[in-house]
């Protein structure tokens, strides 16, 4: 499935917030022409204890999360290792942790944060929404 065009001047990043716990990051990197600024995604992964901005009684947080990703356009530190995602990357990332494969996306599901379960969730409670899965490449219902 391509999401976007390998046209030169594409520029396309997009997160998705699929419930407290999950998040999709996408990335087709680049820079505008004339402009030295490289428009990408970096994550990194930082352990909730060793950062009291986190880990604070006023953080959104559950007290037993232990790590959460940090996603920026640019490496916000640079005592931390940041990691590029890939021109066409998609990564699930689920508390904190980010997966690539289908088969460690296929247990994020299974564990009921993934996207099914909320599509499905949504169509309990709206019986008008209804999910055509058939537009969806090499989808497989549980």
């Amino acid at each position: 499935m391509e999401i976007v065009c390998d046209d030169p001047g594409t520029i396309f990043n997009f997160l998705l917030g699929c419930g407290q716990y999950t998040l999709f990051a996408f990335s087709w990197p680049g820079s505008r022409p004339g402009s030295k600024v490289w428009n990408g995604l970096f994550y990194t992964i930082r352990n909730t204890k060793d950062c009291p901005e986190l880990s604070s009684k006023d953080s959104v947080l559950e007290e037993n999360e232990e790590r959460v990703a940090v996603i920026t356009t640019k490496p916000l530190t640079t005592n931390e290792h940041w990691v590029e995602m890939r021109k066409g990357e998609l990564l699930l990332f689920d508390r904190g942790l980010p997966y690539s494969l289908a088969s460690t996306c296929d247990a994020v599901e299974k564990a009921g944060r993934g996207l099914e379960t909320k599509v499905k969730s949504m169509m309990r409670k709206d019986h008008d929404c209804i999910l055509n899965t058939s537009l969806i490449p090499g989808y497989v219902s549980q």
